[in-house]
């Protein structure tokens, strides 16, 4: 604890000067806040978030405590029922003001934070106990072994990950089970613990279910049957309105393919890529004007392809940009069948590096076959040299499945609504065209570093964003990382 006071302290009174040196009486926050110039309202940010962060975690170790006392054998004796709660989640989710659902994962990682801790100590003690006694007169016993997500637990503890990043990794990982040991697991959760650093909440959890599903991939099938049997399309009325409405419930394969639909038909609106030919220039310019919300385009679409049906001019509905799902899988994957040689293998959707189980990729590989990529060593797919100016269809193809999206730190656009950067520019540094020296941006990023005044370096199969002098002086690299589930190998045991 007194590593934690230590920190609290430290951050809270670099918090506070930075805010004394603006403070008036009678400001309002907002009003103190816009005194800072942009440097110190970004360390000031950055200060306030590792705060809430360290709060956060022992709001977290607190929540544990209470659920302990307020175990079920102890009744009406317990902390939260003496409080007048029915549950630990109760108590918690009064004190604090949070949602339940958030009570509960405050709870749930309290309650694992003090199994690890006390595992590990038993562990030390028991160590420690065995190597001061007299072997001819003590009986050697075995010492307990710290549950699996201990790693996780002490990452936390360690401050080297957050309280809310912990929770998105064990979410992500599940329970061990007849198919996945407590050590394929822990391996799972050191290998994602690597990954993490200057990831979001969001990417890290699903690098966490990414590593569950190479591990599991039987459980890949199950999760998607499933998903698919739980596919639902409800119809109903609005009680204050009278209008009619929908709720559906997808299964894996028709989401991805919805959102395609919906990526294709909003790419313009959404930031996608620019186009070069006159006339997907004027297209994507009526849809910028169109006076319509997303959300009635989006409508609109769907019900004209609803009224196409099978008779559908893709064209008409989506204009150049036609949706289609794409799923990848490794060579290795394809390989991998059962006794009745069926896939095994697990692959992912492109889009969004949802995991694909074998039966569905076998059932796309009928209907629609496969491309493969070939790469090299490194990772890095082959290349067509300097003879052209854009990349082919086949490299941005291959850049999509390496790349998995956006490489800009933090942001979460597809690979449908990307362009290719040259890293080496084309004509100012005699660029090649090469997969390799090719990285995929969203044109908001594209346009920002060209801008700005960013660059992108490689070395091998490594990228890295050089910000520019005006953003950190010293242009310290900052380690881009691939969105592709391809990317992350996993141990499985």
């Amino acid at each position: 604890m007194s590593s934690t006071s230590k920190r609290f302290h430290e951050i809270t009174d670099r918090v506070c000067s930075q805010l004394t040196l603006h403070e008036a009486d009678d400001v309002s926050p907002v009003a103190v806040v816009e005194e800072f110039d942009d440097a110190a309202l970004t360390d000031l940010l950055r200060d306030v978030s590792r705060l809430r962060a360290e709060a956060d975690t022992l709001v977290s170790t607190i929540a544990g405590v209470v659920a302990k006392r307020s175990e079920r054998a102890l009744g009406y004796a317990g902390l939260a029922q003496r409080e007048g709660h029915r549950t630990p989640v109760a108590m918690v989710q009064q004190v604090t003001g949070v949602s339940r659902a958030e009570a509960a994962r405050q709870v749930r990682l309290g309650e694992a934070l003090g199994e690890a801790d006390a595992a590990t100590r038993l562990h030390t003690e028991s160590i420690h106990d065995a190597e001061t006694s007299d072997p001819a007169t003590s009986q050697t016993e075995p010492a307990p072994q710290a549950p699996w997500y201990q790693p996780v637990t002490a990452a936390i503890t360690a401050h080297s990950i957050t309280a809310e990043a912990g929770a998105a990794i064990l979410r992500g990982l599940g329970q061990p089970d007849a198919r996945v040991t407590a050590e394929a697991l822990r391996n799972a959760a050191i290998d994602v613990l690597a990954q993490t650093v200057g990831l979001n909440i969001d990417e890290t959890g699903k690098r966490a279910r990414w590593a569950r599903d190479r591990i599991d991939p039987a459980g890949v099938e199950d999760r998607a049957r499933q998903r698919f049997d739980a596919r639902t399309w409800r119809f109903g009325r609005d009680k204050t309105t009278g209008a009619h409405t929908a709720w559906v419930v997808f299964d894996d394969d028709s989401a991805a393919w919805i959102t395609t639909v919906i990526n294709a038909a909003l790419a313009p609106r959404r930031g996608g890529p620019r186009f070069v030919d006159p006339a997907e220039q004027d297209q994507a310019q009526k849809l910028l004007d169109d006076p319509r919300t997303n959300d009635q385009l989006i409508f609109d679409t769907m019900m004209d392809v609803l009224h196409a049906g099978a008779l559908a001019d893709a064209a008409t509905v989506f204009g150049v940009r036609q949706p289609g799902v794409r799923i990848v899988i490794t060579r290795e994957n394809m390989t991998q069948h059962d006794a009745d040689g069926n896939l095994t293998g697990t692959g992912y959707y492109e889009s969004t590096g949802e995991a694909v189980p074998g039966s569905v990729v076998d059932r796309q590989l009928c209907n629609t076959g496969y491309v493969p990529v070939t790469v090299d060593g490194c990772g890095q797919p082959l290349d067509v040299g300097r003879e052209q100016r854009l990349f082919t269809t086949r490299q941005r193809v291959a850049l999509r499945i390496r790349d998995g999206g956006c490489m800009w730190p933090g942001c979460q656009r597809e690979p449908e609504n990307c362009e290719t950067h040259h890293i080496e520019e084309w004509a100012a540094d005699d660029g090649r065209t090469d997969t390799a020296d090719g990285i995929l941006l969203c044109r908001h990023h594209h346009m920002l570093l060209h801008n700005n005044k960013w660059k992108i370096t490689r070395e091998s199969s490594d990228y890295r964003l050089i910000p520019p002098a005006s953003i950190d002086p010293e242009q310290r690299p900052i380690p881009l990382r691939s969105r592709s589930p391809l990317r992350y190998p996993t141990r499985t045991g």
